[in-house]
């Protein structure tokens, strides 16, 4: 809809009103102080004082639309592009409008000026624009700029370029000492683990794998391989899990605890105790293994003969760890020089009655000789 305007020509202060004929826009004419209707010319006519109120007669004209907008400022931007090329111009689209970013350090009246209202931050401007009008006035701040303003700002740019070379050189140099502090300090360290090793190596220091429930106790002097250790302390307790049977801790060790136990080579005088305690038990053991073989023999013997009761004699040996149950066994040697192995068998279901050496008593006899009596004995 169209409101045109002419003059009157009688009356130079008044203008003629064209419009399209509706009720209500009649009424808004009308509704003007002075309206007057001219029969002649089929006209209203209104005083210029009203040149707002007639304005106001046309609908408000229709703002683009999103896509509209953003096309008719793509199209405005690109178009204009040699108005900002001396500076980092960085449009984005929103929603409703468009945000124009502009790099400048320095201060830029010609911006000032069209958008007094934006805050400059210390990177620029940031324009928020919203009407297509806007985008004018952005250009044309734009290409407003001039030589001084250029050279400030370009100046400004070669500080601040120069500036962040600066610090990219500060840090490239702060990366190359902290590689050479690196580099040093892992010398250092491989250095200390080659010290610790070294004397570690000498003091026969090391450490081994063990289950918690037969780990040694600090302090025991032990063979370790070839060595004789003394094992000095235990580490933090874990839990062993499949794959650890397969690394040395040997099978059915799944959810065991283990540790380690830290060790030392052992004194010479821990090592000499050690091996006199080894001789020690390997003379128990030599002395158990003769003690066994002959009981052995005389508890074999086949000469049972039928003495009627148990020989009177020396009990050498006797064996009662079953006495409550009724079954013992004991070894004479009797006055007449005989080695006799007796069993008295008195347990729940024996066949009870006299024996060649009384009731319930088995006898087996040897000749009583020096050797087999100490080794009974304990003595061989």
């Amino acid at each position: 809809m169209t409101i045109t305007t002419s003059p009157v020509p009688s009356e130079p202060n008044r203008v003629y009103v064209g419009f399209p004929y509706g009720a209500e826009l009649l009424a808004r004419v009308k509704a003007i102080p002075g309206a007057k209707w001219n029969p002649t010319q089929r006209a209203w006519s209104v005083s210029k004082r009203y040149q707002k109120q007639i304005d106001e007669l046309s609908p408000p004209k229709k703002e683009p639309t999103t896509n509209e907008f953003m096309k008719l400022f793509a199209s405005r931007m690109s178009e204009s592009k040699a108005a900002y090329s001396l500076f980092d111009v960085t449009a984005v689209y929103g929603y409703n409008n468009c945000h124009v970013s502009i790099a400048s350090a320095v201060p830029l009246p010609s911006v000032d000026a069209a958008f007094p209202f934006e805050k400059r931050s210390r990177r620029g401007y940031d324009l928020d624009i919203r009407k297509p009008a806007e985008i004018e006035l952005a250009l044309s701040a734009l290409r407003a700029i001039g030589p001084a303003e250029k050279e400030a700002a370009e100046k400004v740019a070669a500080e601040k370029r120069a500036e962040a070379d600066r610090l990219l050189a500060e840090q490239a140099e702060i990366r190359r000492q902290k590689r050479q502090r690196e580099a040093e300090e892992d010398r250092l360290r491989r250095e200390a683990r080659a010290r610790n090793q070294a004397e570690d190596a000498a003091a026969g220091r090391g450490r081994m794998g063990v289950l918690v429930r037969s780990a040694p106790a600090i302090g025991t002097v032990m063979r370790h391989g070839g060595d004789v250790v003394r094992i000095n302390g235990h580490g933090k307790q874990f839990y062993l899990g499949e794959d650890d049977a397969s690394m040395g801790w040997g099978p059915g060790c799944e959810g065991e605890r283990a540790c380690y136990a830290y060790y030392e080579r052992a004194s010479a005088d821990e090592a000499a105790a050690l091996e006199a305690g080894e001789n020690n038990a390997a003379e128990d053991r030599r002395i158990a293994d003769t003690r066994r073989q002959a009981i052995a023999t005389v508890a074999a013997s086949p000469d049972m003969p039928d003495p009627g009761a148990v020989p009177d004699g020396e009990v050498i040996w006797e064996d009662n760890s079953n006495r409550a149950t009724g079954y013992r066994t004991w070894i004479v040697q009797s006055l007449d020089g005989w080695l006799w192995h007796l069993t008295y068998d008195g347990s729940d279901g024996a066949t009870w009655g006299m024996r060649n050496c009384g009731e319930n008593t088995v006898g087996r006899r040897v000749s009583a000789a020096d050797d087999l009596v100490a080794a009974i004995k304990g003595n061989a």
